[in-house]
């Protein structure tokens, strides 16, 4: 099939790494017509996006040439998500020359090149994998059912899933009652995988699950007295073990006979210059220290005594010589262990993240943002993160794969661990070396191969959530690519879900209509309402007709054909 045979209003897709064939994928059970241009491909991809229908047009989409034969004049939208920036920005503007009207989805990795992109130069959306990702890690890592999150206006929602348990059930029997609280429902799943619009008088059966949109209900539980005090003494016993540490066994000796030399010499004083003990105490300490205040003196003592307290005067300096060396010995090994990520924390009830880059920086930030106590683990310090993240959390370097470094971040008390290396397999041996440690603690894995990750979870079971950015990203880059003022986008099961924001104009074919018959006509629901003359949004549409300045949150949903029909990569 040649791309001039295209139809109008396809959809260009240009590069196909894991994350482009994931895009490919969802498009192509929306049953979206499109054509890909990439300058390399797998053999066994090619063949499944040939039985596919779709042509495959083989080389560097920098290339006019590569776009025209694409049909970028006639496409509607073009979605462009190689592994480098600079290309990708170059392919957008490239895309915009040739056709102003197309829609522009583009992948950037950095996120203020990407805001600029979009207001600059007329990109529909530049997204970032790691910013839509990584709520979902977090999610994950705080036991969250999070499948979607968003911002209207100011305000963070999410779009959660609830299962209905025995619990539940014996709170509310409706939605109506369920979702009293604030919640917004969206959707119902039955056990046997049905789905059903979520209506108020919708009944709930255990096994039921109802998706909802909310804002974001993060407890971070405060540490007891007596938590607050166990961890105070094991970080004393940890800075008493590292300062024993730093001392050699000559020096301990040393330390031992001046000690010795103290109170022999309280003795003699005492007897000597006919003092109590205190006194004696106090005489010998300004000797040691040569802080001598002239009040007591050895000017009329016998010679023997004198030579004797030249004697201590020559063996404190001495003494404090050599402690201030090993206090500064100490200081400065405590501060090079921590520089270069070798000494083990002492924290508990922590999550711990293993890897870096962009993804791995951001859900470390949204944990530290929701109060959560965060170690981090990585292989080396040669990431550009990482003297960022050394400033903020505790950072381990070193192999996560062995227990030893895992010890160091006491995962043995850890309650959660994030695994987001850029290496399924090595993702998958932290998790095994991590579930040794600490079954009980949630293992959230990133993976890139789908297939090996199911086998894994399903032959194993030691993974309790397996996520793969391309997955939890694509269905936002395919939604922005469909529609216009995307917040969102997810998939759920047979279902494609998109969430839009749409701003009223003056000459909308909207103004005057009533919500109610605008979501009839249209075909969508109506979650949010901000009315011109209010600053946030509501759940529920003002008793009036629309009015120009008017803003309103809709859901659109699609129908997914049958997912088998292509494997995952």
């Amino acid at each position: 099939m040649s791309a001039d045979a295209e139809p109008n209003g396809h959809i260009i897709l240009c590069g196909l790494s894991h994350l482009g064939y994931r895009v490919f994928e969802l498009l192509s059970h929306l049953d979206e017509p499109m054509t890909v241009v990439t300058a390399s491909i797998p053999d066994d991809w090619r063949s499944e996006i040939e039985a596919a229908g779709i042509s495959i047009i083989l080389g560097d989409p920098n290339n006019n040439q590569r776009l025209e034969e694409a049909g970028i004049r006639r496409a509607k939208a073009v979605i462009i998500m190689t592994e480098d920036d600079l290309t990708n920005v170059s392919v957008a503007l490239d895309a915009k020359r040739l056709n102003p009207a197309i829609g522009v989805v583009v992948r950037l990795f950095d996120q203020l090149l990407a805001e600029r992109l979009e207001e600059v130069f007329d990109v529909r959306r530049a997204l970032s994998t790691s910013s839509l990702a990584a709520p979902a890690f977090t999610a994950a890592a705080l036991g969250e059912h999070i499948i979607g999150s968003f911002h209207a206006g100011r305000q963070p929602y999410v779009i959660a899933r609830l299962v209905i348990d025995e619990k539940i059930l014996g709170k509310a029997e409706t939605v109506r009652e369920l979702v009293a609280g604030g919640m917004i429902p969206l959707l119902k799943i039955l056990k046997d995988g049905t789905h059903l619009t979520a209506v108020a008088e919708t009944t709930l059966a255990v096994g039921d699950q109802l998706i909802v949109l909310e804002h974001p209900k993060v407890e971070v539980a405060e540490p007891s007295k007596r938590q607050r005090i166990r961890e105070t003494v094991r970080r004393l016993q940890e800075n008493a073990f590292v300062f024993r540490r730093t001392i050699t066994s000559s020096t301990f000796a040393l330390f031992i006979v001046f000690l010795t030399i103290i109170a022999f010499s309280v003795l003699i004083f005492r007897i000597a210059l006919d003092l109590d003990l205190v006194t004696a105490v106090y005489y010998v300490i300004t000797t040691v220290t040569t802080v001598g205040y002239g009040d007591i003196s050895l000017l009329h003592a016998p010679g023997a005594i004198k030579l004797y307290g030249c004697f201590l005067m020559f063996s404190g300096a001495a003494f404090l010589a050599s402690m201030f060396g090993i206090l500064t010995n100490y200081f400065v090994e405590q501060r090079f262990e921590e520089m270069f990520g070798m000494r083990k924390v002492v924290y508990s009830g922590h999550i711990v993240v293993v890897g870096l880059g962009n993804i791995g920086y951001r859900i470390v930030q949204s944990l530290i943002a929701v109060g959560q106590k965060v170690v981090v683990i990585v292989r080396d310090d040669s990431d550009e993160l990482f003297k960022p993240i050394r400033d903020q959390v505790p950072v381990i370097v070193g192999d996560a794969r062995s227990e030893g470094t895992l010890h160091k971040a006491n995962y043995a008390e850890g309650k959660a661990i994030v695994i987001v290396t850029g290496d399924d397999i090595t993702n998958i041996s932290v998790g095994l070396a991590a579930e040794r440690i600490n079954r009980p603690a949630k293992s959230i894995v990133r993976v890139f191969n789908g297939e090996l990750a199911n086998r894994v979870q399903q032959s194993l079971g030691i993974l309790d959530t397996v996520l793969s950015t391309s997955s939890v990203s694509a269905p936002s880059f395919v939604g922005a690519a469909l529609y216009e003022n995307l917040l969102t986008a997810v998939t759920l099961e047979d279902k494609f879900i998109s969430l839009l924001h749409r701003k009223v104009t003056q000459d909308s074919p909207l103004v005057g209509k009533w919500a109610g018959a605008v979501e009839h006509e249209e075909k969508f629901g109506i979650l949010l309402f901000k009315p011109f003359d209010q600053a946030e949004f509501a759940p529920k549409p003002p008793q009036r007709p629309i009015n120009p300045g008017d803003e309103f949150i809709s859901m659109h949903i699609r129908k997914i054909s049958d997912r088998r029909k292509l494997p995952r990569p």
